[in-house]
């Protein structure tokens, strides 16, 4: 009975052991999970933004040529950061051309001399092993796992008949006060002057009603009019006007889900301060620009309400000044989109097509 007793001793502190660094890995799983997936969650969603900006730029370089547009989608990849670190695309590798099969939803890769008549690109941004660049773990590597490797796909397609519109007014635009619609480049400048000689005759004013100018209205490009659209007062178009068959229509709204903003911003958001928030995706019910607004990271605001600047030379800038950086989607019908006020800035994407857009010189 004694040395029984003396064996079961050190046999249970021997099954205490096990179970303790059992339990140790067990903890410094979870602790992984809770900490290292948080990190590759974040990259993912950056790596995202920024594969959708270069998709987006690609694809409306391609109306000046295939080159260009690996130039431009590498451009606006770079200007944004997966975890700390700008996103770089390997052109050969990354870029992909070809046109979009809507029916099947397919992408359908074009190769060599084919790729003059692509409609649309697809980038793949990557952070991986193989090229040294995946996102590194680290209470993972108690278990053995360094690194996770990710990537993103976009895909995006030019606009049929040209270089996608700058602006589109579905119901009319109305120019007063030297009004000008022009391109650019934003790898080349960032909100050229007009007059600049970085700006180009690359823009097209889109509208199924009337294109009017009270004084120096000037759209230095083409202009689309829709089967009852036309153009009336000095308006100087330095392309070709022409007329649809059908009617210009609006993009599908996106859905009304909001979740938290980012830094828990309220969703009845008024800027009294010069402010730059973070990367993210943002809920409005109303905001209300009374200060320079930026953002340090690539955003998507969603704006279920009205977006009005309380005064002259208010700014809303994406971040880098690359439009790609900050899409902004109102949601809604009879909705106001800027104000009665002089010399504001807008760099981003913007579509509201229940809104009217109000801007002075």
């Amino acid at each position: 009975m004694i040395l029984l007793r003396i064996m079961a001793r050190p046999f249970r502190r021997g099954i205490a052991a096990v179970y303790s660094i059992l339990m140790l890995m067990i903890l410094c799983g979870l602790v992984s999970m809770g900490v290292d997936l948080g990190r590759v969650q974040l990259a993912k969603t950056q790596l995202r933004s920024a594969a959708d900006g270069a998709a987006r730029a690609g694809a409306a370089g391609l109306a000046t040529s295939v080159t260009q547009a690996k130039t431009d989608a590498a451009a606006v990849a770079a200007a944004n950061t997966c975890d700390g670190v700008a996103v770089a695309l390997d052109e050969r590798l990354d870029i992909d051309f070809g046109t979009w099969d809507s029916g099947t939803k397919t992408f359908i890769v074009y190769n060599g001399a084919a790729q003059n008549s692509a409609d649309a690109v697809r980038i793949t941004a990557r952070r991986i092993a193989a090229r040294n660049t995946a996102i590194p773990l680290v209470f993972a590597r108690l278990v053995g796992v360094d690194t996770c490797d990710i990537t993103a796909v976009a895909i995006a397609q030019s606009t049929p008949g040209g270089s996608p519109a700058s602006f589109v007014g579905l119901a009319g635009v109305d120019l007063h006060n030297k009004c000008y619609f022009v391109s650019y480049n934003p790898n080349v400048a960032a909100m050229p002057k007009v007059g600049d000689a970085t700006v180009n005759d690359n823009s097209r004013v889109d509208t199924n009603g009337v294109l009017s100018a009270a004084a120096d209205g000037h759209v230095q490009g083409n202009v689309r009019l829709g089967p009852s659209g036309s153009v009336s007062g000095p308006v100087a178009i330095t392309g070709t006007t022409s007329t649809q068959s059908s009617a210009i229509t609006a993009p599908a709204s996106p859905a009304w889900s909001p979740g938290s903003n980012p830094g828990g911003i309220p969703q009845n958001y008024t800027v009294s301060a010069d402010t730059t928030l973070p990367g993210g995706t943002y809920w409005f019910t109303d905001l209300n620009i009374n200060k320079n607004l930026t953002f340090s990271g690539p955003a998507t605001v969603y704006v279920n309400g009205d977006v009005t600047f309380g005064g002259d030379k208010m700014d809303l800038l994406a971040y880098n000044d690359f439009p790609a950086n900050l899409k902004i989607y109102q949601i809604g019908s009879s909705r106001t989109f800027g104000g009665n006020h002089n010399e504001n800035n807008i760099v981003a994407q913007v579509e509201a097509p229940g809104g009217t857009f109000l801007a002075h010189d």
